[in-house]
């Protein structure tokens, strides 16, 4: 038997930047991904340019986004089915 592979255009990946108020890449930066539809949460350690990136997000799931680093968190954004880019940058 083979395995199911989910449809490719179902699925979409988030990328972004985590920056500090200087506007200087927030290396070390735990962003936090939360599935609403199943209360599950990934985290991502951003790289030396605070960049980080989530794959295979089933683009009918409504996703929070938060970042946190040192004393510093980020207001809570979403992402939702409304958002009809394949490659959000958040």
């Amino acid at each position: 038997f083979k395995k199911q592979e989910k449809k490719k255009d179902n699925v979409r990946t988030l990328t972004g930047v985590v920056r500090m108020p200087d506007n200087a890449a927030a290396g070390g930066a735990v962003v936090k991904l939360n599935n609403q539809r199943t209360g599950e949460t990934r985290a991502f350690i951003t790289q030396t340019d605070g960049k980080y990136r989530f794959d295979e997000l089933d683009r009918e799931t409504i996703f929070n986004i938060t970042a946190e680093f040192k004393n510093y968190k980020s207001k809570t954004r979403s992402l939702t089915p409304f958002d009809a880019r394949l490659a959000p940058n958040m």
